[in-house]
């Protein structure tokens, strides 16, 4: 199954796009699907996910320091 997707890109390098893309004798879309969409997802494959989303919830379960203090709960609930 094929999804289509669009983007902005600036006209020169679109015309650049095109002159590669037609010496290979591809659309500018089947020339950036094989040489830049595949790279990414080639290079995607070395990540570790599992590793990334349990460093990501350490970091959750620290907590950030945004430099101020904490509220207190009287001041929350004055009326």
């Amino acid at each position: 199954m094929k999804q289509t997707i669009s983007f902005e890109i600036e006209d020169n390098l679109l015309h650049s796009l095109e002159k590669i893309a037609a010496q290979w004798n591809m659309s500018v879309a089947q020339y950036f699907q094989r040489l830049v969409l595949r790279e990414i997802a080639t290079q995607d494959e070395n990540v570790d996910y599992e590793q990334l989303c349990q460093e990501a919830l350490a970091e959750l379960k620290q907590g950030f320091n945004l430099g101020g203090q904490p509220a207190k709960r009287e001041s929350l609930y004055e009326r």
